[in-house]
């Protein structure tokens, strides 16, 4: 059973295809491998070494009660806890051919070396693993399933001053405590803002005043910067979506790589090696983390429309 992008509720038991057992829960760490993707640092990584199921839990807080002092009751009070699965394996391979001999024919003598050349041709596997997962990142970051922050707002900014006061908003209600923002019916919850992101487009931001919105949020402009991820946008054509600003919590946007290795196929007769670069990656969003959204679209369109106008 694989499990949506936004998770479950229930473990999804799983037969392997080909072993006869049900698949077991993937061991938690930090990915070692570093992609050039410029979303890296809007994931919170998970790397799987074995099993395939990444289990997050959240336990809510503990209940207050009126203290009574002639109260002697042994009750349990075990803490409640959320938890959401994710399995949602995206498998791709991206092959590249190294022919040395056809290497050593146009590197002889131009003071390039054999390996440099061999290193660019096995580069272009990486780059386009980047490609692949960045377009991948953006649609998962722009999740349309994380929480709508104009019901709370009432509306949505009409213009960029409306902009920056939406944002702080949209931060302070992730930064501290209350219901918003989660899955969670009536679950009080904060984040803690060492991993508090705004992931905004770069058409957006170039409309936006830093200066002011880091005035605003009592940050350096260096500060607020760490915490923007900044979404190429330029070949977006929906503006809803390329407008959409999100603040969350860094743990609500996962990536989980469960594979990502090297492997060749050598002809001695044909004096060539494939080498193949195999990914096994999951994003997804958990609804267990505080996340807010809002359409600018409006705020941005109209500060265009003070800058641009259409050519005769």
């Amino acid at each position: 059973m694989v499990t949506p992008a936004n998770g479950q509720e229930d473990f999804p038991a799983t037969a392997n295809e080909y072993i006869a057992a049900v698949e077991t829960l993937a061991v938690q760490s930090i990915e070692s491998v570093k992609s050039a993707s410029v979303l890296r640092d809007a994931f919170w990584d998970y790397s799987v070494e074995n099993g395939k199921v990444i289990e997050q839990v959240v336990l809510e807080y503990a209940k207050d009660q009126a203290y009574n002092r002639d109260d002697f009751s042994f009750a349990p009070t075990d803490p409640k806890a959320h938890v959401r699965y994710f399995n949602n394996y995206d498998e791709r391979q991206f092959s590249a051919t190294l022919r040395r001999d056809d290497i050593r024919a146009i590197t002889a003598n131009k003071g390039q070396t054999v390996e440099d050349t061999a290193a660019a041709v096995l580069d272009t596997m990486t780059q386009a693993e980047s490609n692949y997962y960045f377009n991948k990142e953006r649609d998962c970051l722009l999740n349309e399933n994380v929480p709508d922050f104009s019901t709370t707002l009432g509306g949505v900014p009409t213009n960029m001053k409306g902009v920056l006061y939406t944002l702080r908003r949209m931060y302070k209600a992730i930064r501290y405590n209350n219901k918003l923002g989660t899955g969670m019916t009536d679950v009080v919850s904060s984040a803690p803002e060492s991993e508090i992101r705004i992931a905004i487009s770069d058409d957006l931001l170039n409309l936006i005043d830093v200066v002011e919105l880091a005035s605003l949020f009592n940050m350096s402009k260096e500060e607020l910067f760490g915490k923007i991820v900044s979404i190429p946008s330029e070949d977006i054509t929906d503006d809803t979506k390329k407008y959409t600003v999100i603040v969350y919590d860094r743990h609500a946007m996962g990536r989980s790589t469960r594979i990502r290795e090297v492997t060749t196929d050598e002809s001695g007769k044909g004096r060539f090696i494939n080498y193949y670069l195999t990914v096994s990656r999951a994003l997804f969003y958990s609804p267990l983390f505080k996340a807010l959204r809002i359409d600018c679209s409006a705020a941005a369109k109209a500060a265009k429309s003070e800058l641009i106008t259409a050519a005769d």
